[in-house]
């Protein structure tokens, strides 16, 4: 589901004398620095720090052509600490045409506002990743599945570390970032990368194995504002399945509709509708295969 998408931002200026960033919606390249959760895209972490946001509840209907709305028991619900950090979301999801499950995720933060661990808890069971920084850079992330012990007493398995190494490249007026991953034996194995042009916007990102060619990768285009209005993403092995996602704002660069193509051939569409405060109130997310708008309303608290 793709709704309201990155955390810590390259901020991005709008099309009046209002700036983007101080918008509730922002279309972000994903920097490196960025942290990825499922359903809050394009969410502005500095809305929510500006607003004194403390959380975002979204509950999920649909409706399919020729239907009424049907109203079901899913929602999704983000909390933010007094920083503007996203410390805990929920999500629930059907299990079963009958069943709804859930998944829990919290997060904690270092002086330098990196995320260092990452607990879940879903109905896999419990499990955490945990990450070591040097000079701020990521170097170690360590997996961690719980086992129980007894009705009282549980113990962390270490399943598996990764380590991290960054170079910065420059050449002609681009600047390129480089990380590499280890696996648990030292070996290489895993490239990321972001290419920024010489006015400091990311114009391509990706990541790939080192042993084939799987991976992909996404290019941003960017409006005369400095907005985001396409992102390309492809299937490094595979063409065929190139995604595009155009973006439409009004005057004062909020973001009203963004359309996903696969093959040039329309697959969904999302209309974002605004409060008299210009707050997200609902999303309209059309799937045009099987005809189906998923309506996502949004209520929020405040500090």
């Amino acid at each position: 589901m793709n709704l309201l998408k990155t955390y810590l931002i390259l901020l991005l200026f709008g099309a009046s004398t209002i700036p983007v960033s101080a918008q509730m919606l922002s279309v972000n390249p994903d920097t490196k620095n960025d942290y990825l959760f499922t359903t809050l895209s394009h969410f502005n972490p500095l809305f929510v720090n500006r607003n004194n946001l403390k959380s975002v509840r979204v509950e999920v209907s649909y409706k399919r052509d020729g239907d009424p709305i049907i109203k079901t028991n899913l929602f999704h619900l983000y909390e933010f600490d007094r920083n503007g950090r996203l410390v805990s979301q929920i999500e629930t999801y059907k299990k079963s045409l009958s069943e709804i499950d859930s998944s829990l995720i919290r997060y904690y933060y270092n002086k330098d506002n990196n995320i260092v661990k990452e607990e879940r808890r879903d109905a896999k069971g419990n499990f955490k990743y945990v990450f070591n920084y040097n000079k701020n850079e990521l170097s170690r992330k360590t997996y961690y599945r719980e086992k129980k012990l007894d009705s009282v007493n549980t113990k962390d398995i270490i399943v598996y570390e990764e380590g991290y190494s960054w170079d910065t490249l420059s050449y002609d007026s681009l600047t390129e970032i480089v990380g590499y991953v280890y696996n648990d034996i030292g070996k290489k194995y895993k490239k990321y990368y972001w290419v920024y042009s010489k006015s400091g916007s990311l114009l391509v990102n990706g990541s790939k194995l080192l042993m084939n060619s799987f991976g992909s990768e996404k290019r941003y285009f960017y409006d005369q504002f400095g907005r985001v209005y396409k992102i390309e993403k492809r299937n490094l092995s595979d063409e065929s399945k190139k995604e595009t996602t155009n973006f439409f704002y009004d005057d004062e660069g909020h973001l009203l509709e963004e359309r996903t193509k696969i093959k040039n051939i329309l697959k969904n569409r999302s209309e974002y509708m605004y409060d008299e405060a210009l707050m997200v109130d609902t999303q309209l997310l059309r799937d045009e295969e099987t005809n189906t708008i998923h309506i996502y309303k949004l209520t929020y608290l405040f500090y």
